[in-house]
């Protein structure tokens, strides 16, 4: 599902003579239109989004937004445009463990309009999910695939199809002197790309890393147990996949 998680001051043209003030007006105007869904103000926020996606922006479900903080900017287009990373912290429902606060990261684009920043949907990543490319109806070429759309093709999907798409290939890790480094391999089978949140609280003695938390259709991602100290241990590692609010556990344990 394609979410708005998913720049204030006129600068008063188009084009941008110095990029580096370009830049500075633009953060500004993220920082106002994401602190707003955070205060929860979805009806002053619109004045942050361009006229062609409005629509889109009054249709879609906006997400639960404790906090966020600005993680990139890379400008183009001759500092006319630019895409926009941003972690937020939300809460998502899952299976088994309730409302569960992850980090998610969502990269955005922006364009001047207007003579301000304002944040636009890019057509061609709208409708991109981990079940495949959502297309628009015939006669539609030209509109993003909606919300609707892509809650239709995820429900065409089983629940067997859903889990069976995101892997793990071993659910018990044992770790001991004579192997210390264990690793647990997560493979998505989904069409489309996932993102990855380890969930796991420190144990003594024990390293446990997840080396890759976006992963591609087709890729794989390692989630690494290191034996750092003698001792017993054990717990489980959980991984989110997200957006299939699917959870994987690794059972471990090391003595």
């Amino acid at each position: 599902m394609v979410s708005v998680l998913l720049g204030g001051v006129a600068l008063g043209q188009r084009t941008a003579a110095d990029p580096g003030e370009a830049e500075k007006a633009l953060r500004r105007r993220v920082q106002e239109f994401y602190q707003l869904q955070v205060e929860k103000k979805f009806r002053q926020a619109e004045a942050y989004v361009a006229a062609d996606t409005k629509d889109f922006f009054y249709a879609t479900g906006k997400p639960d937004l404790a906090s966020f903080s600005i993680e990139k900017v890379v400008m183009e287009s001759n500092g006319t445009r630019a895409e926009v990373t941003v972690k937020g912290k939300v809460s998502m429902f899952v299976m088994g463990s309730g409302m569960v606060p992850i980090d998610l990261p969502t990269t955005g684009s922006w364009k001047i309009e207007e003579g301000q920043w304002v944040w636009y949907v890019d057509r061609t990543a709208v409708g991109k999910t981990p079940f495949g490319e959502i297309k628009p109806a015939a006669g539609a070429q030209e509109q993003p695939a909606s919300a609707a759309d892509i809650a239709a093709k995820i429900k065409s999907f089983d629940v067997a199809s859903i889990r069976g798409g995101v892997t793990l290939d071993r659910s018990t890790v044992d770790l001991n002197a004579d192997q210390p480094v264990q690793e647990a391999t997560i493979s998505n089978g989904m069409p489309g790309a996932v993102e990855l949140k380890l969930l796991v609280n420190p144990v003594k003695g024990l390293a446990i890393e997840l080396d890759k938390t976006h992963l591609n259709a087709g890729e794989k991602a390692k989630v690494v147990f290191t034996r750092k100290a003698e001792g017993t241990a054990s717990g489980v590692a959980k991984v989110l996949v997200s957006p299939l609010e699917l959870m994987l556990e690794i059972h471990f344990s090391s003595r």
